[in-house]
């Protein structure tokens, strides 16, 4: 029954378009470097697939499905990236169960009936060609209250090094990637402002979340980062061919 709550919570968030990581650890192994994906058309031989991570008891109910690359010719760096993805999930994991060891140690009504708090961890590859990797990992909680909440991380990692790359990796120095993701934000802003807060949106920052898909970028906003929590994790698209490379 207790998984039944859980699952119930995941589906209500999915429902309402969000995604999930509250805080998870930096990942250090995947520092940064410059690359350039404007030649990446040619299809990778690298393979992501999950794994399967699953514990329940009286206090958390936790569901891990935590990317796993395989193919990699150096197998040192694979085995560094996968550490890290891993790492990230367990810690996440481990982070809401001791708020549950927590809470359970609090004294309340023996009448009150509490409900376990819940982990769910599920993950997107959104681009993999010519030795690049673009994928989100989502992260949702559940910790008592009304609802859970959910936080997507990204990752674009250069398969050649394991370095994790942010957008200005990406681009040149005299692109005007900045400008066009900005205004492209607030033109689709503007078009529905009721949805949002007010003058929540002062740009994109050096460590936004973001994927490639296929021609475009993806730019993610966490819930309550711009917009209430029923919006969820909003996305905006922008064609790399409006971007100056």
């Amino acid at each position: 029954m207790k998984s039944l709550v859980c699952i119930g919570l995941i589906v209500s968030m999915v429902g309402s378009t969000s995604t999930a990581i509250a805080s998870t650890p930096n990942s250090s192994v995947l520092s940064k470097t410059p690359t350039s994906i404007s030649r990446i058309n040619t299809v990778s031989s690298v393979k992501v697939q999950g794994k399967k991570l699953v514990s329940q008891d009286n206090l958390l109910s936790a569901e891990l499905n935590v990317p796993v690359i395989s193919g990699l010719l150096n197998f040192e760096l694979q085995k560094q990236i996968n550490s890290v993805l891993e790492r990230d999930a367990i810690s996440f994991k481990d982070k809401v169960s001791k708020l549950a060891k927590e809470y359970d140690a609090e004294e309340i009504d023996p009448e009150f009936k509490r409900l376990p708090f819940c982990v769910n961890i599920d993950y997107k590859v959104s681009y993999n060609r010519n030795n690049f990797l673009s994928l989100y990992i989502d992260y949702y909680e559940y910790t008592g209250g009304a609802h859970g909440s959910t936080t997507r991380k990204c990752y674009n990692i250069d398969l050649k090094t394991g370095k994790l790359l942010n957008l200005k990796d990406i681009f040149s120095k005299n692109s005007n990637y900045k400008e066009i993701i900005n205004e492209t934000i607030k033109t689709e802003i503007q078009k529905n402002p009721e949805k949002y807060f007010e003058e929540s949106f002062q740009g994109i920052v050096d460590d936004q979340c973001f994927v490639v898909e296929g021609n475009d970028l993806v730019i993610y906003f966490q819930q309550y980062e711009i917009a209430p929590y029923a919006s969820g994790i909003l996305e905006f698209k922008i064609p790399f061919s409006k971007i100056k490379k």
